[in-house]
């Protein structure tokens, strides 16, 4: 589908939903990022070290898919 059009977009930001899709949305959205933060924690620690300051950053990066009503994960 062509997610560029309006034809696509939901009419109703509260349409009827699953449960099963509201939890593999928050999945993907919450849970999945923080996991993956956390694989990667001994490097963060690591690049820290080396960083004046002693930070490192995770940088979360999102889409406009949130506001597209799609069927499916």
């Amino acid at each position: 589908p062509d997610f560029t059009t309006k034809q696509h977009a939901a009419t109703d930001p509260l349409e009827p939903e699953t449960i099963q899709n509201w939890v593999d949305i928050f999945a993907l959205n919450a849970i999945a990022p923080f996991f993956v933060a956390r694989a990667f924690q001994s490097l963060l620690i690591k690049g820290a070290y080396f960083r004046p300051r002693g930070t490192s950053s995770v940088i979360n990066i999102s889409s406009i898919a949130e506001r597209i009503n799609t069927p499916g994960p």
